[in-house]
């Protein structure tokens, strides 16, 4: 039989890892979706608030990322990591004040229109 202590020690040191291992690549798929959405907006949009007319660049991307990667990757994803950027231009400053933050709080938070109400709703986001 195994001590007791030892054993709820152990299985809080388990879950305390899984909690912070899914929260590192909670971070780090939403780098990645910053990072996609940057390159989208420096090749079509030319870091203008919008795309050339006519541009099927998102479209072209989402056929052949869909194919490769799967639907995390179509082109309402493809569209969103774009907004996500465009909301959020200085990622160091979003992940640095918010790292509890998950993509779902992100895409609630990317509905509101001006920079003052992200900002407010993150702030509020993160102190819950």
């Amino acid at each position: 039989m195994t001590n007791g202590n030892v054993l709820n020690d152990i299985r809080r040191i388990i879950e305390d890892g899984r909690r912070q291992a899914y929260a590192a690549a909670g971070q780090i798929a939403i780098a990645t979706y910053w990072n996609i959405g940057r390159r989208i907006v420096e090749e079509e949009q030319n870091e203008q608030e919008r795309a050339k007319y006519g541009t099927k660049l998102i479209a072209n991307l989402a056929r052949q990322l869909t194919l490769e990667y799967g639907s995390g990757f179509g082109q309402r994803s493809l569209e969103q990591y774009r907004r996500f950027y465009l909301s959020f231009k200085d990622m160091k400053i979003t992940n640095a004040c918010v790292r509890n933050l998950t993509w779902t709080h992100f895409r609630v938070i990317m509905r509101e229109a001006t920079p003052e109400g992200r900002q407010w709703y993150m702030k509020e986001a993160s102190a819950a």
